[in-house]
């Protein structure tokens, strides 16, 4: 019997194909949340079990992070690494445009929650085929031909109807390697904007609130602050390079 206050828990067994299938759904619930989180939802996961699962299916979420903070790198991802970098060590970075989504919340949840995002053919209606088109072409005509989006590889971003229309609007997209937040430029901006917006009195109150104080702070971003969080991709590549793939100090 295990100590009076004590959680008991099974002990861990083999990782079986359906364990790392009911890890990777979990996984995919809470992709914020580090390797022992994950395990805790189980009675027989260990976070050890919860690495080598994500490593073995070569899962690029880049949110999953192992203690240290950093994602998981195997030996596939290190490769692919390093081949990004080399073909992207000339790369204008002033022709890309970084294209993501950010969930807001009118208050904090507790507990398991399922993670919600735009569909495929959401997607494709709302953001390509409206301001990301139109973001482009504009970008197209100030700056010429060339001009690359970077999306960070949800589902939506992914399917089928997603890449059916970027293909009809001559959009041209701009992968990035598993396993790399350091190479994704975007995520800081996200932080600087949730931090505004809880500095607004009532901002979380109500959706009107909420999605005025969003506009109102991103109203507020210069392109000098834009620029300073994008502009350091040239040094970023360069240090992937030197890692040979692996971690750099981003």
């Amino acid at each position: 019997m295990p100590p009076k206050g004590s959680v008991y828990r099974r002990p861990a067994t083999v990782l079986t194909p359906r364990k790392q299938r009911r890890i990777l759904r979990e996984v995919k619930k809470h992709p914020e949340s580090s390797y022992n989180y994950i395990a805790n939802q189980f009675d027989d996961v260990t976070a050890r079990q919860v690495r080598a699962a994500c490593a073995k299916a070569d899962y690029h979420h880049q949110h999953v992070r192992t203690r240290g903070g950093k994602p998981y790198l195997n030996q596939i991802s290190i490769s692919k690494r390093i081949v990004w970098a080399k073909q992207n060590a000339r790369t204008n970075w002033g022709k890309v445009i970084w294209c993501d989504e950010l969930k807001l919340e009118l208050q904090e949840k507790s507990g398991r929650h399922k993670r919600s995002g735009l569909t495929g053919e959401e997607y494709a209606s709302q953001v390509l085929e409206g301001p990301l088109k139109q973001f482009y072409d504009e970008l197209t005509s100030e700056r010429g031909d060339g001009i690359q989006v970077v999306e960070d590889g949800l589902p939506s971003h992914s399917s089928r109807v997603a890449k059916d229309t970027r293909a009809r609007l001559n959009i041209r997209t701009l992968p990035l390697p598993p396993h790399s937040p350091d190479l994704n430029r975007i995520k800081p901006l996200w932080v600087v904007l949730k931090d505004h917006i809880g500095d607004i009195p009532g901002s979380h109150s109500s959706v009107d609130n909420l999605w005025d104080a969003a506009r109102h702070v991103w109203d507020q971003f210069t392109w000098e602050e834009i620029e300073h969080i994008v502009g350091s991709m040239k040094e970023r590549v360069e240090a992937v390079r030197e890692a040979k793939g692996r971690y750099t100090r981003f």
